[in-house]
């Protein structure tokens, strides 16, 4: 069975596994509760690593935007750092400006565009 934090990460790690040069693991046996929140460290393979934390007393959607919203700040300072543009997730509508946002909508974890406001595709769909 996942815990909250392994479970709101999967969806976010697919999206980072279909769209991003750099890849993020889980780093097992690292995950340990805190008061109302559970904390998972990931690392990619530059040997960097994060702690991602998500609030127990959230809902499931709103787990998932906010290990999206923390994986997608760290992820960018990796792929500026490796030489790849730190636009991720890259907005459809305007892929040199910015990237998506993570945002909950009708407790759907969802990417949107932040200057349009115009849904782009559900957290972890980008795989599919």
């Amino acid at each position: 069975m996942m815990n909250a934090i392994d479970d709101a990460l999967a969806p976010v790690l697919r999206d980072v596994a279909a769209t991003s040069p750099v890849a993020l693991h889980v780093v097992q046996g690292e995950s340990v509760p805190v008061v109302d929140q559970e904390i998972a460290w990931i690392s990619a393979d530059d040997q960097s690593s994060v702690g991602i934390l998500v609030t127990l007393s959230a809902s499931r959607p709103c787990q998932v935007v906010e290990a999206a919203a923390q994986v997608q700040d760290w992820l960018v300072e990796c792929l500026a750092e490796q030489g790849f543009s730190s636009n991720w997730p890259e907005c459809e509508a305007h892929p040199t400006s910015h990237p998506l946002e993570p945002y909950c909508k009708d407790e759907v974890p969802t990417w949107r565009c932040p200057s349009s406001k115009s849904d782009m595709k559900r957290i972890g769909g980008f795989g599919d």
